[in-house]
């Protein structure tokens, strides 16, 4: 099993902290944003390689950082800003065409920051036989506006995902780590220049998904007031 850390977006709006350092390698308490990810995807015991998909603009950086680092590869994309950038799915399918990945894959957005168990993607994918995704219960609507936005039955099995709907059917947020299994991604590779649409909802043109929903933290880092939140909780 292989996981992907998706790092190839380049974090605009919290300019001017990642004008020249990519979101990943911002420090988060006594670590890096990205060494606190790898923790968790490394409590997977079936993951034997971690890549890391960033950019032209932060490719040595992510070089440097990953030196001696073992079982951690690092690829370039290619973009150079965030005008020419691929976007989330067609970043996942430059990796598994990039490595000719061919196996069951774990993906994760690199500037995610959770503390639950990406084992229970593992084991509800094997019971359903389905891919799957970390589901975050938010709570209220408003919040549930500003995201992702994940409709599934007392099942798990996800009928919808709505990208920031005005008019939410659920209060779970669609989180960037999803489970994808090995005979689902040529699903995935078939569909690419599909900026906007998750990953998960393209496989279920074809094949069921299902959500694990979650209730240990979880931290999408998209703002100023956020960054500097989880610095104070991840200093405790």
């Amino acid at each position: 099993m292989k996981a992907v850390i998706l790092a190839a977006g380049y974090a605009t709006r919290l300019y001017p902290l990642t004008k020249n350092k990519a979101k990943p390698l911002l420090p988060v308490g006594n670590k890096l944003m990205i060494e606190w990810i790898i923790g968790k995807i490394k409590e997977v015991p079936e993951i034997n390689e971690i890549i890391i998909v960033t950019n032209s603009k932060f490719y040595e950086d992510f070089k440097n950082w990953a030196e001696n680092k073992k079982g951690i590869k690092i690829l370039n994309d290619g973009t150079t800003s965030n005008e020419d950038r691929l976007g989330v799915v067609d970043d996942i399918i430059f990796a598994i065409e990039a490595e000719n990945i061919t196996e069951d894959l774990m993906i994760v957005g690199g500037d995610n920051l959770f503390e639950f168990d990406l084992n229970k993607l593992v084991t509800l994918s094997k019971e359903k036989k389905a891919s799957t995704i970390a589901a975050f219960d938010v709570k209220t609507i408003e919040e549930a506006r500003k995201l992702g936005n994940v409709i599934s039955d007392e099942n798990g099995k996800i009928s919808d995902i709505e990208e920031k709907p005005q008019n939410p059917k659920s209060t779970l947020a669609a989180t960037l780590c999803y489970f994808i299994r090995a005979e689902d991604i040529p699903a995935a590779v078939s569909q690419k220049n599909t900026i906007g649409i998750p990953l998960p909802k393209l496989i279920m043109k074809t094949k069921p998904v299902y959500a694990v929903v979650y209730t240990a933290p979880w931290y999408d880092i998209g703002s100023h007031e956020q960054y500097k939140e989880v610095n104070k909780i991840y200093k405790k």
